[in-house]
């Protein structure tokens, strides 16, 4: 059955999370305080590099399912539900900042039906649903029921992980209020089992415990990676080992590090809850400390191969966001090799799909950094090249032209994902992660 949704927020998480509910077949208000994004997205303009989205906007918007707006009245006044999907950024010890949630009851209590459920979208400390739902019954609206729904979409892949999930995480103390919420998500669903239903604080707790799980094994294979760097090891041996254990799971490669608006912060935001609880923390400082070590891989590796010759290097970097698919640079690695390297006095010529508009807006243009065309472009005339991001064109690129262009053949691949057989067979001088020069 059609419903009225409103979404607080329209950033990745509430854009994501509205399109999608509006190619379901609901009418779906994305409102946001930013009249400018509000702007560009009534214009068609689409803020977020995303495979599939930009397409389902346009579909949704012609439809007359999907709107966007600065009004909150108009985004509420028919509401059955209210996403909150706003930001929740660190604070300097690592918390997680709610000023935005406690903004958004204000926010919506004047236009709110009494029947509105509002559903914690955006990744929150736990017993946040139950402040927010204490904030809204002082301000009487003791009506109002208050669901957790964290999210778990990859960037990159984030269309595909919301309309084919591999679980639906809701949290209620409210038994009706949690059905309601469940019953948005069952045609998404392949088994009634992958709907999981529990209190809000594990809701709440659940998607900092995944993150940081996943954080945990890619630190843990870079730290065994750095090992390998140091005695002289094949890291690609360790990893066929690990592959064969069961108890271990999914395949992790060793890279120069994770980045992103989630796992770096949502591993300082369990530290803190650790150490605010009195429990130990010093692993998840491990994660971190081990993580923001491996973003300087590349600047290492190629500082120790060039020596002191580095000032003036020419290093071509193919890879600029965080990760393929995306256009997110939040604490990308490739950030730490550019400033790193540009103090020490390289220069850069950087290629990326999706992301050269972000880095530019943030590092600006100098004779240190030069954006290129293409990826080949930024390879010309280099010494060597770094790669940052495992974008899918960059695992089979023309080494014959490649090496033509380059001013030597040498490169430091962070993230494990050319073929190394077929680089050292074109004459390369091939360095990886855990993988001695070649």
């Amino acid at each position: 059955m059609n419903k009225n949704i409103a979404i607080i927020g329209s950033g990745y998480v509430g854009l994501v999370t509205g399109t999608c509910f509006a190619e379901m077949g609901h009418t779906v208000h994305c409102v946001d305080r930013d009249v400018q994004l509000v702007k560009r997205l009534n214009e068609g303009q689409v803020p977020i590099h995303e495979p599939g989205l930009p397409d389902l906007i346009s579909r949704n918007v012609l439809k007359k399912r999907l709107f966007f707006t600065n009004s909150y009245e108009e985004a509420l006044k028919q509401a059955d539900f209210a996403f909150i999907a706003v930001d929740t950024p660190a604070n300097e010890d690592g918390s997680a900042n709610l000023d935005r949630i406690s903004q958004v009851v204000e926010q919506i209590l004047p236009h709110a039906l009494p029947s509105l459920i509002v559903i914690l979208k955006s990744t929150v400390p736990v017993r946040t649903s139950r402040a927010f739902k204490d904030q809204l019954r002082k301000r009487g609206a003791t009506s109002i029921e208050v669901v957790s729904n964290p999210e778990f979409l990859r960037e990159g892949a984030a269309v595909e992980d919301f309309l084919r999930p591999a679980r639906v995480v809701i949290g209620a103390s409210n038994p009706a209020a949690a059905e309601k919420a469940a019953e948005l998500y069952r045609p998404l669903v392949q088994n009634e089992s992958d709907l999981l239903l529990m209190d809000n604080e594990s809701a709440e707790l659940s998607k900092y415990a995944c993150n940081g799980i996943l954080a945990a094994k890619i630190s843990y294979m870079n730290a065994i990676a750095a090992l390998c760097d140091e005695m002289q090891i094949d890291v690609r041996n360790i990893q066929r080992v690990m592959r064969t254990d069961p108890r271990i799971g999914g395949y992790i490669s060793p890279g120069i590090g994770f980045g992103g608006s989630c796992f770096p912060k949502d591993v300082r935001a369990l530290t803190h809850i650790a150490k605010s609880m009195g429990c130990p923390n010093g692993f998840f400082e491990d994660i971190i400390m081990v993580n923001e070590f491996q973003h300087r891989w590349l600047f290492r590796a190629i500082s120790s191969y060039f020596g002191d010759t580095v000032r003036g290097l020419k290093v071509g970097v193919w890879g600029l966001a965080f990760k393929p698919d995306t256009d997110d640079i939040r604490e990308a690695p490739s950030l730490d090799l550019l400033k790193n390297g540009i103090e020490a006095g390289m220069k850069f010529q950087v290629y990326d799909p999706a992301a050269m508009s972000r880095v530019k807006s943030l590092l600006g243009e100098s004779p240190e950094l030069r954006y290129a065309e293409d990826p080949y472009a930024a390879a010309e005339g280099a010494d060597c090249l770094a790669i940052c991001t495992e974008w899918q064109h960059y695992r089979q690129p023309d080494l014959a032209r490649l090496k033509k262009l380059m001013r030597s053949p040498v490169i430091f691949d962070g993230r494990n994902c050319v073929d190394i057989q077929e680089v050292r067979g074109a004459g390369f001088i091939y360095r990886g992660v855990g993988i001695r020069f070649l």
